[in-house]
């Protein structure tokens, strides 16, 4: 059972006022758990675009700074949906195994919690793309190698951000061998502080490295990471930032690029959906500014390439016909841009708003 609890307006501010808040009744936990969902700015305004999804444990102390920096880099990594998971409980459910090396079921009960009611919740109310990323730090980065150690194809990335691995009596590196031999292998970023009057940061960071020269298939998917200059409160941070501009790198496409050679907007995006996994459109926000970019600026075929490959990628939205109607403008061709007028009026009657610019500005022609 899902309950609403409120509707809160994304801001810089704490986890509760991030996004919406929702209860779950859990079968795993036995009890009702709190998550919030914080989206993109463009969610709303974009219904045809489907989002990646990052999910993080301790959401009371870890989602407003997360979050607030996705949203604020989406023009330069994919914009996504960011799910926090409420653990008030946290020493007893996200550490993985006990000092004797026992699996604890409270951690396990909540890792199936995440995996199947949180995504499942999620990926039945909200746009998403078959991709998703896990993150947790310190204890969660604990319950995070775990979580890829009991199957790997649950998540596309992984993120244990200061993982302890002391946890258990060391009970992870003996399981993790296992798990770097399962067939489909995600992202896994393994970021340890070099700040610490602790040995085992750096200790667990040489032991990985080492383990990992063992599995040579793996280093284009797994990076063990040591930052020197960050402590243990802020790696959770900085470690995601570095691992998520890694992930979309060269995600922003500049224009100068684009009038240089107008194919290039094709080209790049098929190359960003060969390396990250998925399928990567353009946004409609991005072509409305590339295609009223490129009208001014007088590369008025670059324009049209751009709004045929728009109408191609998003052919149930009224804004790409609109985009096709502007070319015509810039082209004086009003019976071009009529057509498309009449397309995006007809695709538009859920937004009387812009039903009733288009309808004007047809008339006026």
């Amino acid at each position: 059972m899902i309950i609403l609890l409120a509707m809160l307006p994304l801001g810089w501010v704490n986890a509760n006022q991030l996004g919406t808040t929702f209860t779950i009744n859990s079968k795993y936990l036995n009890e009702e758990r709190k998550i919030v969902v914080s989206l993109p700015s463009n969610y709303e305004d974009e219904p045809f675009y489907n989002f990646p999804v990052l999910y993080l444990t301790d959401a009371s102390s870890q989602l407003d700074h997360t979050a607030s920096m996705i949203h604020y880099l989406s023009d330069g990594i994919s914009p996504m949906i960011v799910v926090g998971i409420f653990t008030p409980d946290r020493w007893n459910e996200l550490k993985p195994y006990t000092q004797e090396k026992q699996p604890n079921l409270k951690a396990e009960n909540l890792r199936k919690f995440i995996v199947e009611e949180v995504k499942g919740f999620i990926n039945k109310n909200y746009r998403t793309l078959d991709y998703s990323i896990f993150a947790g730090h310190s204890l969660g980065g604990s319950f995070a190698v775990n979580a890829y150690i009991k199957n790997a194809k649950d998540f596309d990335v992984f993120f244990a951000l200061a993982p302890n691995f002391a946890m258990g009596n060391e009970v992870m590196f003996e399981r993790l061998p296992d798990a770097f031999l399962q067939k489909k292998q995600p992202k896994v970023y393994f970021q340890f502080e070099g700040i610490t009057p602790f040995t085992t940061p750096i200790n667990s960071f040489a032991r990985l490295n080492t383990m990992l020269l063992k599995y040579p298939h793996l280093n284009a998917t797994h990076q063990v990471q040591l930052f020197e200059d960050e402590d243990h409160m802020t790696i959770p941070h900085i470690g995601l930032y570095k691992g998520l501009t890694e992930i979309y790198k060269d995600w922003f496409l500049y224009i100068p690029s684009i009038m240089e050679n107008k194919s290039v907007l094709k080209t790049h995006f098929e190359g960003l959906s060969k390396r990250i996994g998925y399928q990567v459109n353009p946004t409609e926000f991005y072509f409305r500014d590339l295609i009223g970019a490129m009208i001014s600026m007088d590369y008025i075929d670059t324009a049209a390439y751009a709004a045929e490959m728009a109408r191609e990628t998003y052919p149930k939205s009224h804004f790409s016909y609109v985009l096709l109607a502007d070319v015509a403008h810039a082209k004086s061709d009003a019976i071009k841009e009529a057509k498309w007028l009449k397309k995006a009026i007809a695709l538009s009657a859920h937004d009387t708003a812009r039903q009733g610019e288009y309808q004007k500005r047809l008339a006026s022609l």
